[in-house]
């Protein structure tokens, strides 16, 4: 269990994929498919020479190659054991010899770019590790069976590691903190790469025109799509999603209002809940699929319109916009500053209630519940009619 196996299957695919996805690599076997097919061709069309069947060969390996090295060689996965071959990840498994010794362990890890990362982030170097290896017995067994119990924890193998990690004001628990945060970092990298299909150039052609509403307004939708996947890690989040997913695809009061303090996640909500929305993959009903969420700017609005009345008129004209569209939905965030007078506020009850009553037009309120009470304390018809989420 705690013994290294150089020949594992996983081990092979590590150093094969650690080879063939090599930026040298890569290229050779770009230019042999090129040859390949380009000497078919040319013996075939020019040369009428029968040894032309002799390049498909070579141009299909190399597809075939390059095919094995983007799918299942990019990243081999973890096993599904506890064994140590299991655990470790494939960019440590292809750099070890066959009886690797701790320093030669230190020495390979250290020029992972998870290594590189975690020793930077702790302000641990090279020399410091080695140093300590040559503490440790040159066998590995005990070193992969703590990595095996401890996963991160490979120091307290040391007999003086609690010393050294003081030293450096750390302790285990930061190493492990340290090893979730370099995987966490490196999914988003992961799902920022991944292609995304929203639908296509067409998508919004069947749609209104909304030039006001543009003018004064986010289009959240559209900021997601130019920036990384947002991260849901906590389950009342997603459970968070998915009941705005249901109150909008059913009848009835057409409006979420996310009430929770500064931090705990109301745009990661908003952020999430838009692009599920445009993801053409997304399991929702089609009478949401490509729906755009869209912020009202305040500001903007106080900007443009002099009067009160001409705010007003201003605002019930984009709302009207985004009703015909029939693919906004409206995004009041901060909502308090929508509902009070003052510098930098706009008072729009008079004209949100009609519109929250009707339930014609799908609309997102955030604020926290300080804010919420004080709402429902003026105006208790518009707090009675939205459906409250506490975040």
């Amino acid at each position: 269990m705690n013994e290294f196996k150089y020949n594992s299957a996983r081990a092979k695919k590590a150093r094969a994929g650690r080879f063939l996805n090599h930026p040298a690599t890569r290229c050779a076997m770009w230019l042999l498919f090129i040859l390949g097919v380009g000497g078919f061709g040319y013996l075939m069309f020019f040369a009428k020479r029968s040894e032309a069947w002799l390049c498909l060969p070579v141009a299909m390996i190399c597809v075939a190659l390059l095919l094995w090295s983007k799918s299942d060689l990019y990243r081999v996965p973890l096993g599904k054991g506890d064994d140590i071959n299991d655990i470790l990840s494939a960019n440590v498994i292809n750099a070890l010899d066959k009886n690797p010794t701790p320093a030669e362990f230190v020495s390979k890890l250290y020029k992972t770019r998870s290594g590189k990362f975690l020793a930077l982030r702790f302000g641990i170097t090279q020399d410091f590790l080695e140093a300590i290896v040559h503490d440790i017995s040159e066998d590995m067994g005990p070193v992969f069976e703590t990595a095996r119990k401890m996963r991160a924890e490979i120091v307290a193998q040391h007999p003086e590691h609690e010393r050294l990690l003081n030293e450096r004001k750390l302790d285990l628990e930061d190493l492990v903190d340290g090893v979730n945060w370099y995987n966490h970092l490196y999914g988003l990298v992961r799902s920022a790469k991944r292609k995304r299909r929203d639908g296509g150039i067409a998508r919004d052609f069947s749609f209104g025109y909304t030039p006001t509403l543009s003018k004064y307004s986010v289009n959240i939708s559209e900021m997601r799509k130019l920036q990384m996947r947002t991260q849901i890690h906590l389950a009342s989040h997603r459970e968070i999603v998915e009941k705005m997913i249901e109150a909008f695809s059913k009848g009835g009061r057409q409006n979420i209002a996310l009430v929770g303090a500064e931090g705990t996640g109301r745009n990661t909500i908003v952020n999430a809940f838009a692009e599920k929305l445009m993801d053409a993959d997304a399991k929702i009903p089609s009478s949401l699929k490509y729906r755009q969420v869209v912020a009202l700017d305040a500001s903007a609005l106080i900007a443009a319109a002099g009067e009160r009345g001409e705010l007003e008129g201003l605002v019930q004209l984009v709302m009207n916009e985004a009703y015909l569209a029939k693919n906004i939905i409206i995004c009041l965030n901060n909502a308090q500053l929508f509902f009070e007078e003052g510098v930098g506020s706009v008072n729009i009850s008079n004209v949100l209630l009609p519109i929250i009553e009707a339930g014609q037009l799908r609309i997102i309120l955030t604020m926290d519940e300080q804010k919420y009470l004080e709402i429902a304390a003026k105006n208790s018809s518009l707090a009675n009619r939205l459906n409250k989420v506490v975040v």
